[in-house]
């Protein structure tokens, strides 16, 4: 290898002797010989795409005819291999001055083919029909020999066109629609639902065809409007008349075409209130339920009377006066009469002979019921406490009774206290049953009229006491308890301890007090004052209380009640009165921990203040009836206001609160007459039929408000109220019947789309002549708005809210609408389209009317444009479209002053006012189309 090596240099050596005596020598060796021989050389290697020898010699005779170019078309090539990027290969080609010589195959229209010798980017396209052109793609590319270019071949490549499917479901709707489709495919079209009814298909434009389904072939290529049909549907309704009859066992029903005539049911010992739905919802004449429907009757028991035939006698305990078959065993109490023993009862005509002391209706009994005392005359000695003698029966005449068929019992007056000792012997019967007391007593008292028991802590009045004088009584120290009926029907006139916690039950029942002071009581069990007709003056004797039972002060004549704030328990009729006794006035309880006020004032009528600071019931509930006037009702602290709370109460003066009110119940002010509204501006709910038929409602004013509830504020004499950002809810029939409001504020454009279609607030026969609807809050109206809104006078739309196309389409009560002229200078296609009674309108500013605009605007007179007078088209004026003043019958002169408006089709098709036409403004024929007899007044 060595020595090849030096043989190989040797000869390179000879070879540069040998050029070195040509040149010595003078011997001409052409230079462009050799240049044509590198070039020929380059050339080949190109041609067999041998980029990287090729570029080498073109480089070294660059200067030499085209090399340059032939580098390019190199370079060119070689970004065409790289990245396949033809736009980015013409740059690199023509830099140094090559060609590219393009072809292009295309399945749709032909494009010529180019030369491209600088640097440029292929926009050529290819159309072909249903298709959108999407790009040029290499098919091939090569050298055109003896020159310094080469051949791009491209061809087109083409995505089919996606076309629209839209639906018009009316009433119905669509779920997960197909709204597209790609041209050479076929897809069927999503069918629509309308509750109720059966879908029966599609029509597509003019044709009257029905398609179910609606199937798109591969060969279809346009948009498509499908308009949705139905049928009504028939169900059946079974009436359920649960363990009752019913005169009819079902019924069909067409839906939302026919009514149903409910039947009736009836039930013993029940009242049929009618039928309801499974989920408890009563159904009226007519039926809107879209299912085959069981239906199920309600009743109420039917209350039945008690009737009493004292004859001589009274109760003096509570007693039941009427019941249903519902009512558990109803037991009777006795009666008491003086100088008699009771001896049971008689019902009118019954069979059997005897009296029932111990007289119980069953469960499920049913019809009135007469009952009659039987007496039997007594006489007793006092000092030995026992009944002395007997006397003769006074029996009832309803039936021959023998006397000897009655068991004569021991029944000892109401005010004896059973007790064991050595005063009365072992056992004592009375209206309250046995009771037996296995401790002794101490007789105390200026008469002996009291006992006190062993650990001197209980109380309890004498049986028997022959005092007749009424006491002040100053109970001792040691004693903290007075025992049940300690002190009933006795002659005090007050009573006073500072040491006394509780009060038993019925302690002072029917008693002569007229005074308390008992400050430290906490308990008061049910009965403690019942009946005391005197009793006037409580002093401070309920503040520390905590429980105060039922029928606690029944009547009593106590006219201000002032509770403590510690007390948990109100019991039922704690402060109620009957027919005869109803005295209170005044009312205050502001405790925090009371669950209940149900029925505790029951039977209060008359003139009265509540000051409450838990309203946890209706003052209904609290009453037990609505036969109260409120002089003044305050609440303090009350946040939530509960469902019912004034509803139906008819008479109602004022009332204040201390807070603002966050939630209002549903049917909370229902009827009342008050001017009533606190503060609202913190409320966030308020409930279904809230002020509903209130006459005094006035202006309303709500910043927090999320929530409205169905006829909230139906049949009320609300004048303004508006509609923050802050709502997301409001119900159907919300202003029903609001004919006195003249302003409904929607405070932004997005709540268009809580509120939907307006006439639902306002339900179907609502007439408020003076209402203007004021919108405000920048923003573009939703498309149609307004449309079909038949309540109201006038729409302000305030700075930054601008219109839309068919905003005020077909509104007929609406006659003015006023809007920012700073962001609306077009009037949008069919904006006021069939606004029936619009009579002013302010086309200041604008420069195009589209399509129908105003067309069928029949009670349109003036057309405002303050730069150039009424009923004028002014010089701002640019564009006037198709029918855009169609149909206007109201307007006697029309002038036009801008002689280079472009007027569309038929622009007065139908008008029949004079047109005056400034500065030689012209119409052609089709402008006027339509406009046969107009008479144009030229200048």
């Amino acid at each position: 290898m060595k020595k090849k090596a030096i043989i190989i240099s040797s000869i390179a050596a000879g070879g540069l002797i040998i050029a070195g005596l040509a040149v010595f020598l003078g011997i001409y060796i052409p230079t462009h010989n050799k240049y044509e021989e590198i070039y020929k050389k380059a050339n080949e290697h190109l041609y067999k795409y041998e980029f990287d020898e090729s570029e080498k010699l073109f480089k070294s005779i660059y200067t030499y005819r085209d090399s340059a170019a032939k580098i390019g078309v190199i370079h060119g090539i070689e970004t065409l291999n790289e990245t396949s990027n033809y736009n980015k290969a013409i740059e690199e080609t023509v830099k140094t001055g090559g060609v590219i010589k393009v072809a292009f195959t295309s399945e749709g229209t032909p494009v010529d083919p180019i030369t491209i010798t600088t640097k440029t980017i292929i926009d050529a396209k290819s159309y072909m029909e249903h298709y959108d052109f999407l790009k040029w793609n290499i098919l091939s590319y090569y050298l055109i020999e003896n020159s310094h270019s080469f051949q791009l071949n491209l061809y087109s490549s083409f995505t089919p066109h996606i076309y629209s499917i839209d639906y018009d479901v009316g009433d119905g709707f669509v779920v997960d629609p197909v709204r597209s489709y790609t041209y050479g495919t076929s897809v069927t079209a999503t069918n629509a639902y309308r509750d109720g009814y059966s879908f029966t298909g599609y029509t597509v434009g003019e044709d009257p065809t029905l398609y179910n389904p609606f199937v798109v072939h591969e060969t279809d290529g346009q948009n498509f409007l499908l308009k949705a049909h139905y049928s009504p549907n028939s169900y059946t309704y079974y009436f359920n008349a649960l363990d009752g009859t019913a005169s009819q066992e079902e019924g069909t029903y067409v839906f939302d075409n026919t009514y149903l005539d409910l039947p009736t049911a009836s039930k013993p010992g029940y009242q049929f209130t009618g039928w309801y739905t499974d989920y408890d919802k009563k159904l009226e004449s007519k039926i809107n339920i879209d299912e085959n429907t069981t239906l199920y009757a309600h009743y109420t028991p039917v209350t039945y009377n008690i009737n009493y035939e004292l004859r001589g006698g009274q109760f003096l305990e509570p007693y039941p006066t009427g019941y249903d078959v519902t009512t558990e065993d109803l037991s009777i109490p006795y009666p008491h009469r003086n100088g008699y023993i009771f001896l049971g009862w008689v019902k009118q005509n019954q069979t059997n002979k005897n009296s029932e002391i111990n007289y119980v209706i069953p469960t499920g009994s049913s019809g009135d019921i007469t009952l009659h005392a039987c007496w039997r005359a007594y006489t007793s000695d006092y000092g030995n406490s026992h009944i002395k003698a007997l006397g003769e029966f006074d029996l009832p005449d309803v039936y021959p009774f023998d006397p000897s068929e009655y068991i004569p019992g021991y029944v000892l007056p109401y005010n004896i206290v059973s007790f064991k000792g050595n005063l009365f012997g072992d056992e004592l019967i009375h209206s309250f049953g046995v009771e037996k007391m296995n401790t002794s007593f101490e007789v105390i008292g200026e008469h002996n009229e009291f006992l006190v028991s062993e650990d001197k802590i209980a109380l309890y009045k004498m049986a028997f006491t022959s005092h007749t004088g009424s006491l002040n009584l100053n109970i001792a120290d040691s004693i903290t308890e007075i025992k049940e009926y300690a002190f009933a029907y006795a002659p005090i006139a007050s009573v006073s301890s500072d040491y006394v916690i509780n009060v038993r039950e019925g302690a002072f029942a029917h008693s002569l007090i007229e005074t308390v002071d008992l400050p430290c009581v906490a308990i008061y069990e049910k009965d403690a004052f019942i009946e005391c007709h005197s009793l006037t003056d409580m002093d401070d004797s309920l503040q520390m209380a905590t429980f105060i039972g039922e029928s606690c002060f029944y009547n009593t004549h106590l006219n201000s009640v002032v509770v403590g704030d510690q007390v948990n328990y109100l019991g039922p009729l704690s402060f109620g009165g009957s027919a005869d006794y109803h005295y209170l006035s005044y009312f205050e309880c502001l405790s925090e921990e009371l669950d209940s006020m149900v029925d505790v004032l029951k039977g209060q009528t008359g003139n009265i203040s509540l000051k409450l600071g838990k309203a946890t019931n209706s003052i209904k509930d609290i009453f037990g009836s609505t036969n109260v006037h409120l002089v003044n009702l305050e609440l303090v602290g009350v946040e939530d206001i509960p469902d019912e709370f004034l509803y139906l109460i008819p008479d109602f003066d004022t009332l204040t609160d201390t807070v603002d009110i966050v939630t209002i119940g549903d049917r909370a002010f229902y009827g009342t007459k008050a001017d009533l509204i606190p503060s609202l501006n913190e409320v966030t709910y308020i409930g279904e039929s809230a002020f509903e038929t209130c006459p005094d409602l006035g202006a309303i004013t709500l910043e927090e408000i999320k929530y409205i509830g169905e006829n909230a504020f139906k049949d009320s004499k609300l004048t303004s109220i508006n509609l923050p950002e802050s709502l997301e809810y409001i119900g159907d029939n919300a202003f029903a019947g609001c004919e006195y409001l003249e302003k409904l504020v929607i405070s932004s454009i997005s709540q268009f789309e809580v509120l939907g279609d307006l006439n639902r607030l306002f339900g179907m026969s609502t007439y408020a002549p003076k209402l203007d609807i004021e919108v405000r809050g920048a923003g573009t109206l939703p498309e149609r708005a307004f449309e079909d809104l038949y309540v109201g006078r006038s729409v302000t739309l305030k700075e930054g809210v601008s219109l839309s196309n068919y905003a005020f389409s077909n509104v007929s009560s609406i006659q003015y609408v006023t809007f920012d002229h700073s962001c609306n200078t077009i009037i949008p296609t069919g904006c006021f389209e069939n606004a029936y009674k619009l009579k002013e309108i302010d086309i200041t500013g604008i420069v195009h009317i589209k399509p129908y605009a105003f067309n069928n605007c029949i009670s349109l007179q003036t057309i405002i444009d303050q730069a150039n007078g009424s009923n004028t088209l002014g010089e701002g004026l640019n564009k006037v479209d198709d029918h855009a003043f169609a149909n206007i019958t109201k307007i006697d002169c029309l002038s036009i002053k801008n002689a280079s408006i472009q007027f569309g089709e038929a622009v007065f098709a139908n008008d029949a006012f004079e047109i005056d036409l400034y500065n030689g403004s012209t119409l052609n024929a089709t402008n006027l189309i339509d406009f046969q007899g107009a008479i144009m007044i030229m200048p």
